[in-house]
């Protein structure tokens, strides 16, 4: 009984704690059956990384909104690492299989830019 009187939180710890919770702002995730595949994704870059979720979570809000923090930050990762040769250009098709030309291939799917991410 003892150690149920230690885990009892005095009146002026409650006033702390409420006082603080009123400073602070919460966001959580739910994650459903459909979504259990992110999930483990994500738990499993974290277990990997040693991030929390919430530092994670953070970082991709930042870097979302703060697109140059991002940049910066990935320039000073680039340059602690060796280069690399990284094949930047693809070969297209010919304009006429882009075009769809022949035997009625107007839909055909237009190979078109990449985007910056895709590297």
């Amino acid at each position: 009984m003892a150690e149920k009187e230690n885990t009892k939180l005095s009146d002026a710890q409650k006033a702390a704690q409420k006082k603080y919770d009123e400073k602070t702002k919460m966001i959580s995730v739910k994650y459903t059956p459909v979504d259990m595949a992110d999930y483990e994704k994500m738990r499993s870059f974290l277990d990997g990384s040693g991030q929390s979720a919430n530092q994670f979570i953070k970082n991709l809000i930042h870097d979302y909104f703060d697109p140059e923090r991002k940049t910066a930050q990935e320039a000073e990762g680039r340059a602690a690492e060796p280069e690399k040769t990284v094949a930047r250009t693809i070969s297209a098709p010919s304009a006429e299989e882009r075009e769809g030309v022949e035997g009625g291939q107007e839909g055909k799917r237009r190979m078109g830019a990449l985007p910056e991410w895709f590297d």
